[in-house]
């Protein structure tokens, strides 16, 4: 029942929103199968594909990593908001402004600076309230 209660929902989202449903739906099939076509597997062990990455702490994003190459816009907007502001505790209402300020120094556009920062700052602190709670 479940099933076909969400098949339903699915093919609703797609009536009503086809244009992001499908690139949702791309983006998640490329994520699940890694080895699609235009995609390289890089083996992580002894014949599995290697995974994304989970969002990395700030401390690793501003170390050496960075200093061999020049780090992308998003990553300068992560790296300059966190050594600005303590993300684990901000309040999200706040993210946006901040985004926005930084972003702009960047030459990162509104939306994706606060589409990125704020997907993170939710990251770091659904990850932190986990850990208190363990």
């Amino acid at each position: 029942m479940a099933v076909i209660g969400g098949l339903v929902l699915w093919l609703l989202r797609l009536v009503l929103a086809p244009r992001s449903t499908l690139s949702g739906f791309r983006r998640w099939a490329l994520d699940e199968c890694p080895v699609a076509p235009g995609r390289k597997a890089v083996p992580d062990g002894p014949g599995r594909p290697q995974r994304e990455p989970a969002p990395v702490p700030l401390r690793s994003l501003s170390g050496q990593g960075l200093s061999r190459a020049k780090p992308g816009k998003q990553v300068r907007l992560l790296v300059l908001a966190g050594q600005r502001h303590d993300l684990a505790t901000v309040p999200l209402k706040r993210v946006s402004g901040i985004a926005n300020q930084i972003g702009a120094e960047v030459s990162l556009s509104p939306g994706t600076a606060r589409r990125v920062l704020l997907a993170y700052v939710r990251t770091l602190q659904n990850g932190h309230q986990q850990k208190e709670s363990l």
